[in-house]
């Protein structure tokens, strides 16, 4: 299912209409219209944090990652290469939202620059 559906599945479960959760995250109801039908294609990740917030969710509930986290669970990301602990690891960086990816990236960057 696409974030849109999942925004309107989540908003209809909590009776929330479209114009109340846009007063809510601070949007034109037309924009959470948009959203649920695919007339926006990608929801940047604050509006996305603030849908979840506004709905009680997480941001994985939203973009459907469940279902990719628990398919790569079942393909294991190559337990040759990778510690139970490192493949976890793996996993749950791949939930983050780009913004928080962005961050990790660039401490790891810090950290084997200073290690040199």
């Amino acid at each position: 299912m696409s974030v849109g559906q999942n925004i309107k599945i989540k908003r209809k479960e909590k009776n929330i209409t479209t114009t109340q959760l846009a007063k809510m995250i601070g949007v034109d109801q037309s924009t959470i219209v948009r959203y649920e039908n695919g007339g926006v294609r990608r929801v940047s990740d604050e509006q996305l944090q603030k849908i979840c917030d506004a709905l009680d969710c997480s941001v994985i509930e939203l973009t459907g990652a469940e279902s990719e986290i628990s398919s790569l669970k079942k393909k294991k990301i190559s337990s040759k290469m990778f510690s139970q602990e490192e493949q976890d690891l793996i996993l749950k960086y791949r939930q983050l939202p780009a913004s928080a990816q962005k961050i990790i990236k660039e401490i790891c960057e810090l950290q084997i620059s200073i290690n040199q």
